[in-house]
């Protein structure tokens, strides 16, 4: 299934919003949408700030929906219908990385580290202060880059996966 976002809520759509944004449960200006077969078949409503940064991501990791947008990240148990993170981000939301049963979630400065069970493992802070992206996993080790002098200032980092202490 794929989660492609809109501002709009699809036309061929009649079931109800599932609302993910707490801060203003009813007022959406996102839209993330589940299809099957080009049929909408659930929307999560969201609602974001526009100054807050541009990146979003909406992807699948077993049961859960999860969803990068402005300065918030949510984690939505498909199966149990049911919310289990909604996390204010330092900064901007940038991306997210799944490996093995783990899932990244980066910010414009660092990157945590939650288990399937949305539990937050690890956070690695101050790695960038322009974004950081995540480039390869090898052995248990993360390699990646944080933008430190923008723009094209990038730095190289190595972080041990499951501690997420920075080597």
């Amino acid at each position: 299934m794929e989660y492609p976002f809109s501002i709009t809520v699809p036309e061929l759509f009649a079931g109800n919003i599932i609302p993910l944004s707490q801060q203003f449960p009813h007022d959406f200006n996102n839209y993330v949408t589940g299809y099957i077969d080009g049929l909408p078949v659930e929307v999560y409503g969201l609602w974001h700030d526009y100054k807050s940064g541009s990146f979003k991501q909406a992807i699948r990791f077993k049961d859960l929906l999860l969803i990068g947008l402005g300065e918030y990240f949510y984690a939505y148990d498909i199966s149990k219908k049911e919310l289990k993170v909604v996390s204010v981000l330092q900064f901007y939301f940038s991306k997210i990385y799944v490996f093995d049963e783990r899932f990244l979630v980066c910010d414009a400065c660092n990157i945590y580290c939650y288990n399937k069970d949305c539990q937050l493992i690890w956070r690695a802070d101050n790695l960038g202060i322009d974004g950081v992206i995540i480039n390869q996993f090898t052995n248990g080790i993360l390699i990646g880059e944080g933008e430190n002098d923008p723009p094209g200032g990038w730095i190289t980092f190595k972080i041990d996966f499951q501690t997420g202490k920075i080597l």
